[in-house]
């Protein structure tokens, strides 16, 4: 549950690429030839309709036009280097959620320092280091580009870090505090069993060995084809009628790496080989061997083995795992309830006024204005 530790985490490119990817996913309509395209905008025309004061609380200023492009920027700017096409409305729609995560944070950090919590510093300093050598044993000055491409000093991470870790204690200390919902009955889990038999049923499973002979490369000729199609039937020559020698002749033979057991590949879910080796596995008889089989990686040589049809299993034997799912689903949601209810009464205590151009979320679905919120919920 990371409603509180995602604020603290430095705003993600990753969110503004997201959205924009997702704008140039859209079918393209045949194009009249053309109009002469837009100029790119800068990134300062791009966040002119940033006013002074971006937020206030309770009537003060609580996020300067200063404080918020420096969070917002850099996430732009990597938009915009990775030639990712940029519109003003997408911008603003992102710098308005940026805000409110921005503010959101500090009323979350105010409440927690006045609930008692402290950052470890010497823990902080340790996380901070240890993400500075990852990054150079990748490639030296690698930890002072990302650094730069986000925005940050390593003063300004550490205190980053150091939020994260007064949030996750008074995430704790709030979830604490959460009464345990009512047991599981025998009746809900079963009224839940009931609703659910599509997912309490045990798939189909075959098994099976095989011998496979792999074409020379990924894009086989004709020729190469036919060579390694007559190699197999040479081989399916060699194997008994009873198939009694077909561990053997696929430890030999064989170029899986399978063939360390005798080409035996166990059970499976139907479904799980590619479409050709199941269509003809299933037509084989347990302890027949099949003739060459061609799939992507060459042709193989199928010994079928026992099947098990698709069965439901007894409530009895699930009926404690589905208890323990209930069980957990229920607390799940209880703590989640208690995050959700103490935000909204922060929030609503501190009077925030985010004084930036609403987006209009209805062009994009109904989902778009909600999803931030589900993702750093959960």
């Amino acid at each position: 549950m990371k409603l509180f530790k995602s604020l603290f985490s430095a705003l993600a490119l990753i969110g503004l690429a997201a959205h924009l990817t997702a704008q140039e996913a859209v079918p393209a309509v045949e194009a009249e030839p053309a109009e002469a395209p837009a100029a790119v905008q800068s990134i300062d025309e791009l966040l002119s309709f940033v006013p002074e004061i971006v937020a206030t609380q309770k009537g003060e200023p609580v996020l300067t036009r200063e404080q918020f492009l420096k969070e917002i920027k850099p996430a732009i700017s990597g938009a915009l280097a990775a030639g990712i096409p940029v519109e003003a409305e997408m911008v603003q729609a992102f710098a308005y959620q940026s805000a409110n995560q921005i503010v959101m944070r500090g009323v979350i950090l105010e409440a927690a320092l006045a609930a008692g919590c402290k950052a470890d510093e010497a823990n902080a300093k340790e996380i901070l280091d240890q993400m500075k050598q990852e990054a150079e044993k990748q490639q030296p000055g690698l930890f002072a580009e990302q650094l730069a491409a986000a925005g940050l000093t390593e003063d300004s991470l550490m205190t980053r870090i150091c939020e994260g870790q007064i949030f996750e204690q008074f995430q704790e200390k709030i979830l604490a505090e959460v009464e345990k919902p009512e047991p599981v009955t025998e009746e809900e889990a079963k009224k839940f069993y009931d609703e659910n038999l599509d997912h309490m049923r045990t798939p189909a499973l075959l098994s099976a060995a095989h011998i496979l002979v792999l074409f020379p490369s990924q894009s086989p000729t004709d020729d190469e084809k036919a060579e390694t199609l007559k190699k197999a039937q040479e081989i399916r020559a060699t194997l008994a009628e009873d198939g009694s020698n077909f561990a053997e002749v696929a430890a030999e033979k064989s170029d899986c790496p399978s063939k360390q057991n005798g080409g035996d590949l166990g059970q499976f879910p139907k479904g799980t080989m590619v479409p050709e080796f199941e269509e003809a596995l299933v037509k084989l008889q347990e302890g027949e061997i099949s003739d060459p089989v061609e799939t992507i990686f060459g042709y193989h040589l199928i010994k079928a083995g026992a099947s098990e049809p698709e069965k439901l299993t007894p409530y009895e034997e699930i009926k404690d795992e589905i208890i323990n799912y209930l069980t957990n689903s229920k607390q799940e949601e209880a703590q989640q309830n208690a995050l959700e209810a103490l935000l909204d009464k922060l929030m609503k205590e501190a009077d925030i006024k985010i004084l930036l151009p609403e987006p209009n979320f209805e062009d994009e679905g109904e989902e778009s204005a909600e999803e931030a919120a589900p993702a750093d919920a959960e």
